[in-house]
């Protein structure tokens, strides 16, 4: 029988990185980034609130739970968005996932396998009857901000989501985002493997 409790995991924000990985119930598109792009120490010595306030601490993470649709609260029962509370110094005490059988994906391009994403994607999307009816999409290495959230997805909310539109999204949003250069990836890479991302985030079937 399936569960109805709306939320599908949690935890507390005072608790280490290393938590999520060694909660049993912690959902694998969330321990694989951790397990990928941050170090042991890191993961032990860093609590999840310090990473909701400073995501360049393990920004394919924070991407991830975004595209989750990632929520934190308060006791007195006050939430928001992760997407609106990142990089913000506020007190929450959960860090919580709903049970939104959304579609979700991430894909990342890398100098070798285990190094830093030079470019990371993570999106989940509720397509019903062909029509987009949600999507949340998340980047890392596509701006100054180490966790950046277009804007421009929401403009096919409602329509038709087919191979046409993945592509026409794909290339909004490489054409909205700001990269900066450096010695891992020129600011054209980066912006031409948002586009290659985001389109293999977006057909993904999983």
């Amino acid at each position: 029988m399936a569960s109805t409790d709306p939320i599908r995991w949690h935890i507390s924000v005072s608790s280490p990185l290393q938590a999520v990985i060694d909660d049993p119930n912690a959902p694998g598109e969330l321990t694989r980034p951790l397990r990928l792009f941050t170090t042991w120490q890191i993961r032990n010595e860093t609590p999840i609130a310090k990473v909701i306030a400073t995501p360049q601490l393990a920004a394919p993470w924070v991407a991830a739970l975004i595209a989750l649709g990632a929520q934190v609260q308060r006791e007195d029962g006050t939430s928001a968005a992760l997407a609106q509370a990142m990089y913000r110094r506020a007190a929450w005490d959960t860090l919580t996932l709903p049970r939104d059988g959304w579609t979700f994906a991430d894909a990342y391009v890398a100098r070798a396998p285990t190094d830093a994403p030079i470019v990371y994607a993570a999106a989940a999307t509720w397509v019903e009857g062909g029509t987009l009816r949600g999507i949340r999409l998340a980047l890392t290495g596509v701006s100054r901000l180490a966790v950046y959230v277009p804007k421009s997805p929401s403009q096919w909310m409602g329509n038709p989501f087919d191979e046409a539109a993945v592509h026409a999204l794909a290339q909004a949003v490489a054409q909205e985002v700001r990269p900066r250069g450096d010695f891992r990836g020129s600011e054209a890479y980066r912006r031409a493997m948002t586009e290659v991302l985001v389109r293999r985030v977006l057909t993904a079937k999983t």
